[in-house]
Formats: C-alpha cells, sequence, structure tokens
C-alpha cells in the first residue's frame, strides 16, 4: 500500500488544465525535442482575431499616417476607416483570398 507521502506527491505531479493547456504542453515538449522554440507563444483563435483587428487597425493607420499606400485616399472617400479595417481583418482570416488578390498587384 503506498505511504500517504508518495500519493500526495503523485497528486501534486500530476498534470492537470484544460485540453488548451495541454495541448500547448505537448507542442512544447515537441519544439524542444526538434529543435524549435518552446517560448513561442501560442494564441486561442479568439486571441488571434484580437490580433488581426489590431494588426489591421494599425496598418491602415499607418498607412493614413505615412501616405504609402498607394490608393488608400481614394478607397477612404467611399469607405470608412472602420470598415477598411473590417476588410483587412477578413483578408487576415482568409489567407488563399489574399494571395489571390496579391497576385493581381
Amino acid at each position: 500500500m503506498p505511504h500517504r507521502y508518495d500519493t500526495a506527491y503523485l497528486v501534486d505531479t500530476a498534470r492537470m488544465g484544460t485540453i488548451h493547456s495541454f495541448c500547448s504542453d505537448v507542442l512544447r515538449e515537441v519544439a524542444l525535442r526538434t529543435g524549435g522554440n518552446p517560448g513561442e507563444e501560442i494564441v486561442d483563435e479568439v486571441s488571434s482575431l484580437g490580433l488581426m483587428a489590431q494588426v489591421a487597425r494599425d496598418s491602415v493607420v499607418a498607412g493614413i499616417e505615412s501616405g504609402s499606400v498607394e490608393g488608400l485616399d481614394e478607397l477612404l472617400e467611399t469607405w470608412s476607416v472602420r470598415e477598411v479595417e473590417r476588410f483587412v481583418t477578413d483578408l487576415l482570416r482568409d489567407l488563399d483570398r489574399l494571395r489571390v488578390l496579391r497576385q493581381f498587384r
């Protein structure tokens, strides 16, 4: 029969958490074994949508401030900044469509 201290140790060292944290741990372990970066942040879908919206907003603002995005002024004559940000976010979500659009650049 195991001693209580041994049982307590097993409980304390058990891996417990959500499926997401479990998968993150597994990915980090695999990264260590394959020479990857175990410190790389893994972003869930909800967080990634927020990051995409922030990137879109920052990109549109940077384009407005720098004046270096060809056709942005004309686009903003028809669409609001918020609508352009939403369009850019949608493109980030659909990378296949973005690749097709880049071919016509």
